[in-house]
């Protein structure tokens, strides 16, 4: 049985489909879904991927919930290094004959948030992976800010992983470790298996955007001049639903949109010419569903995987980019997309190689 760890929840589309494509990975290896347990932060929402475990809480304000969490990811972490089993998913760990990280997972200890959430729900599925004569890899991913005691405590973890991919090079300067190599996004990566076809569109243009806190203060004033710029064409697409704060719904409410729907169900309906996301699987999704994308990116991996596409053009801060010109770039692709797609044609056959590549090493590490 491999242990598929650090999933999360999939009322976020981009979390539901890095675990999809973890299990299709694995799968091109010859493991089924009776080869895998998935431990996951919110288990009952990936009904339908087998056996799941529930393992820490997906919400992040402090609550009875998150303070729970915190007693049993103690005690885990404990009978962890004691070799007793505690609870489900303590038994998983110690039955494991292999562990693979989820692809696109993002470990951080930059805020004091960000450590207490790494503490709880990561630091003790990380040290159950390294301390198991298992075989133990994580699929590309970021990983850092690497602050205070808990990024030190993740540091020394990960030396005891046998292979970490990275998907992008500040994470891979951050971390500094020789079991560590950089590979694209499984989602990238998965742009190149299955190929691109440009879709029939319309003049639609496609919004996708989510709360990005205060350390942006311009950001809400930049949409919504981009939205009117793009005038009558504009549509708004959630990607990340929930009674959350990473709800896109809730910051529609406070932005003062109505959305049209769901990013994937978006793509059909509205066969939008251009998607301009800040979220970057819905990027990458609507490239794979053949629709240009604009990235306005927020973090590290936002700028590697439009790097690794060929698409660093098409790539903006999200605290910072300038609406005239993000307009005019999507007014420039509705024109005629032919040099946005020759960037993508022109990356595809080395990110097709890089995939093959991750399957060996895969298979190597893993004793496949």
């Amino acid at each position: 049985m491999i242990a598929v760890v650090h999933a999360y929840s999939d009322v976020n589309l981009g979390d539901r489909l890095l675990v999809e494509l973890t299990v299709a990975r694995l799968a091109r290896l010859g493991l089924t879904a009776d080869d895998l347990t998935i431990v996951a932060l919110d288990p009952h929402s990936f009904d339908g991927l087998g056996r799941v475990v529930g393992f820490g809480t997906a919400g992040r304000a402090v609550s009875p919930d998150v303070a729970v969490a915190g007693l049993r990811s103690a005690g885990t972490l404990a009978a962890t290094t004691l070799g007793r089993p505690l609870g489900a998913a303590g038994a998983v760990f110690a039955e494991a004959d292999g562990f693979v990280g989820v692809g696109g997972g993002y470990l951080r200890a930059g805020t004091p948030v960000e450590q207490v959430g790494v503490l709880i729900n990561h630091v003790p599925q990380l040290h159950a992976a390294g301390r198991s004569s298992a075989p133990a890899c994580y699929l590309p991913q970021s990983i850092g800010p690497l602050n205070g005691p808990v990024g030190s405590l993740l540091r020394r973890s990960l030396r005891s992983i046998d292979k970490v991919w990275l998907r992008d090079d500040t994470s891979i300067a951050e971390v500094d470790l020789p079991n560590c190599e950089r590979m694209p996004d499984l989602a990238v990566l998965d742009v190149a298996d299955t190929g691109v076809n440009p879709a029939e569109v319309s003049d639609t243009i496609l919004l996708v955007a989510r709360e990005l806190g205060p350390d942006r203060p311009d950001y809400l004033a930049k949409l919504r001049s981009l939205a009117d710029r793009l005038g009558d064409s504009a549509r708004w697409a959630v990607q990340a639903e929930g009674a959350t704060e990473k709800s896109d719904a809730q910051f529609y409410r406070t932005l003062g949109v109505d959305a049209v729907g769901g990013t994937s169900a978006a793509l059909t309906s509205e066969r939008p010419a251009v998607v301009v996301s800040v979220r970057l699987h819905g990027s990458i999704m609507s490239i794979a569903a053949g629709h240009p994308t604009i990235h306005l990116s927020y973090q590290r991996k936002g700028w590697a995987a439009m790097a690794d596409l060929g698409l660093s053009e098409w790539c903006h801060d999200a605290g910072t980019f300038d609406p005239a010109v993000v307009a005019e770039q999507a007014e420039a692709i509705r024109t005629d997309p032919s040099r946005y797609w020759a960037q993508v044609d022109a990356a595809l056959s080395t990110l097709a190689a890089r995939s093959t590549e991750l399957d060996e090493s895969l298979a190597q590490t893993l004793r496949l």
